[in-house]
């Protein structure tokens, strides 16, 4: 009597760890995991080039959903007309082979469009537009093909669709706390862009697993071809993600690489002409520079203005630097006996990159403390002679938080009487693109007293016009008992000079003393914003500075 053949469901499709159903949940989970690891990743991408302003936020942010939207559109349509697997797998495989081109051509086209005269506001949105947008919008059609692909009826649509965009968004959570808190401190932002290229060609093989020998030749070619793009990806370094690009004409030699959680840290040593520097870099911008074969000797000549506040108070013991860079400041006060230097620095890395690179070695009359400079000012209960606010560097890093009326009242709080702060800020202080000089005045004075504030520009070598964005130094005395002229302040710097303590490099303190601005104390300042906690319109100030 014959056998009777019994037929036998396929294995692990209706049901199981691997069914479709299944694989397909986890791609809709990973999809929405990448999408969010590549818009924070993206903030590095444009960081170097275009800073880290509410306008690449902006628009990268705005990209990205414009992207989703028209992904959703575009993937309904397509998914009614063709609700294949197929289809669906070589989407998703199109996204990762998109980031893989990404990781190379970013750097160029950050470094392209950043020449073009655009401005600070189209510049980062035309970037996010060509790098963000065609991934962004493959990865929008993945829900609506999930959704028709698992709706068995119109009856079950609503809660179909409702757990499948629950289940993208939790991995867009996921993929947010991930890059955010573990991948950018972790790896390289070239590293992060493979990694996720990477999964997103997985995950449509993953998916497309059990088709690969019975069903769509032509589909599972692309797949196996993404999958070759990616292992060429693997081997050929991106090398047009080098931040030193920027150094036309030099050779310089990295000396160490950092991601932290705020920025891409390089330090390099190169040749000014005639000796060797060491440069501490945060992304593109240049933050301190020191002459490694002379005791770490500042090449920088900004920080020669950190010593003015003697000509206003001579007896300073102890000191609060906000920003630590290479710890130029903090070594400068360290020299002399008795004062005791807090340093402050948000980033850990920095620190590191300080102490293994630029000399500085804390002890127990320098501190360095990790933490926000405004919180630890508001926590601390210690008082100093001298608070120097370094926050501030060139490009867009001024945190806004760190030029209000609310902060300053917090610094005025821990000065000792006669105390003195000290802010170095990048500005602007002639012709119409001031209004974030205009603006610090303003709100400088309304805290400190116009009488009580004396502004200095940093001129000599290497000293841009006023004009132009430069080191501007703001000093404010708030309890002393007359203003001093400034004549007065040019008497003093020499006497400090002959004494023996402060004979620096040129220009030299005498020097800077002359730069002492006179109209700041008739400016009419009417026409800009008080910054406050509420309203602080700082990246459009900077912007204007850019323009």
């Amino acid at each position: 009597m014959p056998r009777k053949e019994t037929s036998r469901p396929p294995a692990r499709e209706a049901a199981g760890v691997f069914s479709e159903s299944m694989r397909l949940r986890l791609l809709v989970f990973t999809c929405g995991a990448s999408l969010m690891a590549w818009e924070i990743a993206g903030s590095r991408v444009l960081g170097p080039y275009f800073g880290s302003t509410i306008y690449v936020w902006g628009s990268l942010i705005g990209v990205i959903m414009g992207a989703l939207s028209l992904g959703y559109y575009v993937g309904g349509i397509l998914a009614d007309r063709r609700p294949s697997v197929g289809l669906l797998c070589s989407i998703v495989a199109a996204a990762g082979v998109v980031l893989l081109i990404d990781r190379f051509i970013a750097a160029s086209v950050c470094r392209g469009i950043v020449t073009m005269p655009l401005g600070a506001r189209m510049q980062p949105l035309l970037v996010s537009v060509v790098l963000f947008l065609p991934a962004s919008v493959l990865l929008g059609m993945v829900s609506p093909f999930a959704v028709r692909r698992e709706a068995k009826s119109v009856g079950t649509m609503g809660n179909v669709a409702g757990r499948l965009y629950a289940l993208s968004t939790v991995g867009s959570i996921a993929g947010t706390l991930a890059a955010a808190f573990y991948l950018l401190e972790t790896f390289r932002v070239s590293t992060i862009i493979l990694m996720l290229g990477g999964l997103l060609i997985a995950s449509a093989l993953f998916l497309w697993l059990p088709g690969i020998l019975h069903k769509s030749r032509p589909v599972s070619a692309l797949l196996l071809a993404a999958a070759a793009a990616l292992c060429i990806s693997v081997c050929i370094p991106a090398s047009t993600f080098d931040v030193l690009q920027y150094y036309s004409g030099q050779q310089p030699i990295i000396i160490d690489e950092l991601e932290s959680a705020y920025q891409h840290i390089v330090v390099l040593d190169r040749t000014d002409g005639f000796r060797r520097q060491r440069v501490l870099k945060f992304d593109q911008y240049e933050q301190s520079s020191v002459y490694p074969d002379s005791d770490y000797e500042p090449a920088s000549r900004y920080t020669q203005l950190f010593y003015l506040p003697f000509i206003l108070k001579g007896d300073i013991r102890s000191v609060l630097i906000v920003g630590l860079g290479g710890g130029t400041g903090p070594r400068m006060f360290h020299k002399f006996d008795g004062i005791e230097i807090d340093a402050v620095e948000i980033d850990p890395k920095v620190v590191v990159a300080a102490e293994k690179h630029f000399g500085f070695k804390p002890d127990e009359r320098m501190r360095v403390h990790v933490a926000d400079g405004r919180v630890f000012i508001q926590q601390s209960e210690k008082k100093y002679d001298l608070i120097i606010l370094d926050a501030y560097s060139i490009g867009s890093r001024i945190p806004f938080h760190l030029l209000t009326r609310e902060f300053y009242e917090d610094v005025r709080s821990r000065l000792n009487p006669g105390g003195v702060v000290h802010s170095n800020i990048i500005a602007v202080i002639e012709g119409r693109r001031n209004r974030l000089y205009r603006s610090c005045l303003k709100t400088f004075n309304a805290v400190f007293g116009r009488e009580n504030v004396y502004i200095f520009r940093k001129r000599g070598y290497g000293t841009v016009g006023d004009d132009e964005s430069g080191n501007t130094a703001f000093i404010a005395v708030p309890d002393q008992k007359r203003r001093v002229g400034a004549a007065e302040i040019e008497r003093r710097a020499h006497r400090l000079v002959k004494s023996g303590d402060f004979n620096l490099p040129s220009p030299g303190l005498a020097f800077h003393a002359k730069q002492y601005v006179h109209k700041a104390l008739t400016e009419n300042l009417d026409a800009v914003p008080l910054l406050t906690d509420d309203f602080a319109p700082v990246d459009l100030m900077i912007a204007a500075q850019l323009d």
